[in-house]
């Protein structure tokens, strides 16, 4: 099971999809490949990427929250 996706964003379970939005876009400031080159955050940009695209389609979001 891939990490919880609510603690990779730093955000609460009842977050809105606003919340989800501001929260990945305070990561990809930090961690863009343009700010910062090294493998560990090109890796942790990834798993931010993914835990928005869950959270932020309610579908996959409702999906996800069921397997927890």
């Amino acid at each position: 099971m891939p990490a919880d996706y609510y603690i990779v964003l730093g955000i609460s379970r009842g977050a809105d999809v606003n919340k989800i939005k501001k929260a990945y876009r305070k990561f990809v400031k930090q961690y863009h490949p343009d700010i910062s080159r090294s493998q560990k955050t090109a890796e942790k940009l990834i798993e931010v990427r993914e835990a928005y695209e869950t959270l932020v389609d309610e579908e996959k979001r409702r999906i996800y929250d069921a397997e927890l």
